[in-house]
């Protein structure tokens, strides 16, 4: 069985976490097989996606990829990936995916892959800062509580303590504008008819309300 799966996470070997541990199981229970996996990586999101389609699209035989969930109505569309929803129903435990991850698995109705690596979005903050500068925890429930709360904390704290809000630096700060698009209603990219070449085309929709307020909340 091979075993090709591809790893655009920051993080290098995060597949072989899983792979390696899970072969050194299938080789103890099941001696008589003979069970190989090649282990692929590339270290960019554009090149991970130009890899897949060519190799699948010259029917290579490939038994797990990891994708980046944006492109899995594309693939799915080419044909490339398998139609799961029999697997999954027979698993029985959609019951228990959270809803958005499940958003994440379909392409017109039908399931095409499983979350493998999630994450939260959490908030930490002092009650004792909070309750001295005058603010109420639950106002931070909603955006513009969020950012009234950010300029009476700075305005009341100053230099004494810390900056009232902070929000991180990272590589990959640029993810925290999706959630907020998606949290609108708004999308980034949406199947669209009549373009003048290619019929049926991808147009990107997160050019809109909803994604400029998104970006005015991450700005203020």
């Amino acid at each position: 069985m091979l075993l090709f799966p591809i790893n655009v996470q920051v993080d290098p070997g995060r597949w072989n976490q899983l792979l390696q541990p899970a072969l050194d199981e299938l080789n103890r229970r099941h001696p008589d097989m003979n069970i190989q996996i090649e282990y692929i990586e590339f270290p960019y999101l554009s090149e991970t996606r130009n890899q897949i389609l060519d190799r699948l699209s010259k029917g290579e035989t490939v038994d797990i990829i990891s994708v980046d969930q944006i492109w899995l109505g594309e693939f799915a569309q080419r044909g490339l990936i398998e139609n799961l929803t029999q697997e999954f129903e027979e698993w029985g435990r959609i019951p228990d995916l959270y809803e958005p991850n499940l958003d994440g698995c379909v392409y017109n109705g039908t399931l095409y892959g499983l979350w493998l690596w999630t994450d939260v979005r959490g908030m930490w903050y002092w009650k004792d800062m909070l309750q001295e500068a005058g603010v109420d925890p639950e106002s931070l429930k909603t955006w513009d509580g969020y950012i009234s709360a950010a300029v009476k904390l700075n305005d009341f704290f100053g230099d004494r303590v810390v900056q009232g809000v902070h929000l991180i630096g990272a590589p990959h700060a640029r993810d925290l504008w999706y959630p907020y698009l998606w949290m609108l209603g708004g999308e980034i990219l949406e199947l669209r008819e009549g373009h003048p070449t290619k019929g049926v085309y991808w147009f990107p929709s997160y050019n809109s309300s909803q994604g400029v307020r998104a970006m005015e909340f991450l700005k203020q």
